[in-house]
């Protein structure tokens, strides 16, 4: 059995090719899972967890391993019955699939954008196009499309997605520059029914039709693009745009050179209404504006979800946008999101757009786009907000350099590698105190209504435990109640303990539900074991012993897990040994013990806790708090 012949394809539906045997029909989606996770890492060993993960999600079976066993028995066999070469072998903790690279389109992209690189190095756009032209035809539709897995598609999917787009962009300069118009225009129209939104296709398709002496065609295309913006995006064409159809208006060629000055990026959002606290935080922020001016500073927000980071980022980064008269650029890189994270290659892309480079100009590989960055940024003094950053992998290609800039970075994760690569300030924010919280109640319904009912509002801020991200949505009741007294809600709200439907809402990023789910969806199988497993105590306050005894890791490996949670900032360690949990965190964690553990392993787990008590004295059980409770809940 030759692996040699064998060619597989994921730019499209999966496909499986012999050059002797034909086409192999994998007809289980869980089989076209399995294949696909592993032709996404041709060579290399894939871990079970992942591949458990990307075909199940996060409801695998309760023998994981040994149906994914099953799995990969059937696909070999689908492959030795066919005549071909069972490819898939067993590797150190999962499974790896023992194929070249190149026999995978979407791997045998980066050798044709390398060739086309090279006719370009040696000043020969026909081959160039020739390269970029197979590279084309690689794409049989939208990547892994009958691949049902949300992991791979939001893992790999925009990847693949802003990598078409851009050897589409490049293609056509080329088509272009070496005359071929009618082409162009005729790809460019093609490929604008996928990424309608992409005003450099827009100003291809323009330059096309013009070039070729349709100059209504290209007066009907622009207004073809700006009615598609603003009816997407609510936003009008970008000033390249505008300059080719002045100049297509006026008669003048359409490929001279029209590139002025770039706009100044202002990309800050709106203010924050009712912005209260965080007085320490913004004296240090401040600080670092004049360090700006000598050398790059940087700066990371770090905190548990809804604690308010990206509300501080937002209101300094107004107060300081007078400082830095090159722009103010803002990206959410979607580290805990619902969408799929942006990748360093992704945004470094929107970062340069939004500086003016054009995208059928710039690198496609990460060192490239990571160099093309710093050197844009070399002279300009600009504040970049790295919104919602995953880790510090995200955040560390970002850097700007040596640029006089000013770098500040949201996240809930501990970022300390690019702290200290940076030399830069971490500043972990914590919960308001109760001042702080009343007068952010006080901005929302009023100072009257606030200091007419003093209980009734130190109520409300005890339950939501100084979360602003609760507090708000609290305080938002409150205002579509405006005649029912303050003194209903901390009653109301008490069923928090078990129950965060009174902090829901129907903005999924201002749902205090959500907003955990994405920290939670972040951790490891045994950590996220723990935080739910963190559920079943009866306070927010657990000493290492005692969460010793509620996992099957006992008290040697616990504490990595502890660790884990507390860089996710879902539990804090104000003391050696002894943790705690925000009070809704804990709810949340309550929640989810009652909806993905067996009543049966709540008891165990119960049991264990109670062993670890007799072995250790009450002292082990919490540090603060003496509530009874029964382990057969």
């Amino acid at each position: 059995m030759n692996r040699g012949d064998l060619s597989f394809g994921l730019l499209g539906p999966l496909a499986v090719r012999s050059a002797t045997h034909g086409q192999l029909h994998i007809r289980s989606p869980k089989h076209r899972i399995l294949l696909a996770a592993l032709l996404l890492a041709p060579g290399q060993a894939v871990p079970v967890a992942n591949l458990a993960e990307a075909v199940w999600g996060t409801r695998p079976p309760a023998n994981a391993r040994r149906a994914l066993q099953l799995h990969v028995l059937r696909v070999r066999a689908l492959f030795m019955e066919a005549g071909l070469a069972p490819v898939i072998a067993r590797d150190a903790g999962g499974y790896r699939i023992d194929i070249d690279a190149n026999a995978v389109d979407a791997w045998s992209i980066t050798r044709l954008v390398d060739e086309a690189d090279a006719a370009a190095r040696r000043t020969d756009p026909q081959n160039e196009l020739a390269a970029l032209s197979r590279a084309l035809d690689l794409w049989r539709g939208e990547p892994l499309c009958d691949v049902p897995s949300d992991l791979l598609h939001g893992r790999y999917v925009p990847v693949l997605d802003e990598q078409h787009l851009r050897i589409v962009e490049r293609y056509h300069d080329v088509g272009l520059q070496l005359g071929r118009f009618d082409e162009t225009a005729e790809s460019a129209l093609r490929h604008l029914a996928r990424y309608p939104l992409a005003e450099p296709l827009w100003h291809q398709l323009i330059t096309a039709l013009h070039s070729s002496g349709r100059r209504a065609d290209a007066l009907q295309a622009y207004h073809q693009a700006r009615q598609q913006l603003a009816a997407d995006l609510g936003v009008g064409p970008g000033r390249a745009l505008q300059r080719l159809y002045a100049s297509v208006l006026s008669g003048h060629s359409a490929t001279a050179d029209l590139a002025g000055p770039p706009d100044v990026p202002r990309q800050l959002p709106n203010a924050i209404a009712g912005f209260v606290g965080r007085s320490p935080e913004l004296r240090q922020l401040e600080a670092l504006i004049d360090r700006s001016d000598r050398q790059p500073a940087v700066a990371a927000l770090t905190g548990m979800g809804g604690i308010g980071k990206t509300a501080l980022a937002a209101h300094f980064a107004r107060r300081a946008a007078d400082a830095f008269p090159d722009g103010q650029l803002w990206i959410d890189l979607r580290g805990y999101d619902a969408r799929p994270a942006l990748t360093p290659t992704q945004a470094l892309t929107i970062l340069l757009r939004s500086l003016g480079e054009q995208s059928s100009q710039m690198p496609t590989d990460l060192d490239g786009l990571t160099e093309r960055y710093r050197s844009v940024m070399a002279d300009r003094r600009a504040l970049i907000v790295l919104d919602n950053a995953r880790d510090a992998g995200q955040a560390c290609a970002l850097l700007p350099g040596g640029s006089p800039s000013l770098l500040l970075i949201t996240s809930r994760h501990m970022l300390s590698d690019v702290v200290v690569r940076a030399r830069g300030q971490a500043l972990r924010l914590e919960p308001l105190d109760r001042q702080e919280a009343r007068a952010l109640l006080t901005a929302r319904l009023g100072a009257d209504r606030v200091d007419g009912e003093p209980e009734a509002v130190n109520g409300i801020v005890d339950v939501c435990g100084g979360l602003p991200l609760a507090l708000a949505i609290v305080a938002a009741h409150g205002v579509a109640c405006p005649t029912a007294p303050l003194a209903d809600l901390p009653g109301q709200l008490q069923a928090a303990d078990a129950d965060l439907d009174r902090f829901s809402s129907t903005d999924v990023r201002a749902d205090v539900r959500t907003v955990l789910s994405w920290s939670y969806q972040a951790l490891g199988p045994q950590a996220a074991q723990l935080f739910r497993r963190l559920g079943l105590h009866p306070s927010p306050a657990i000493r290492e012993a005692a969460a010793a005894g509620l996992v099957e890791a006992g008290p040697a490996g616990v504490r990595p897990l502890l660790d884990e949670l507390v860089a996710e900032h879902l539990i804090a360690e104000p003391q050696p040994g002894s943790f705690v949990m925000n009070r809704l965190v804990h709810a949340y964690a309550v929640e989810l013990a009652r909806a993905f553990d067996s009543a049966r392993r709540r008891v165990l787990a119960r049991y264990g806790l109670l062993d670890r008590l007799a072995r250790h004295g009450r002292a082990s059980l919490a540090p603060d708090d003496g509530r009874r409770w029964s382990v057969w809940e």
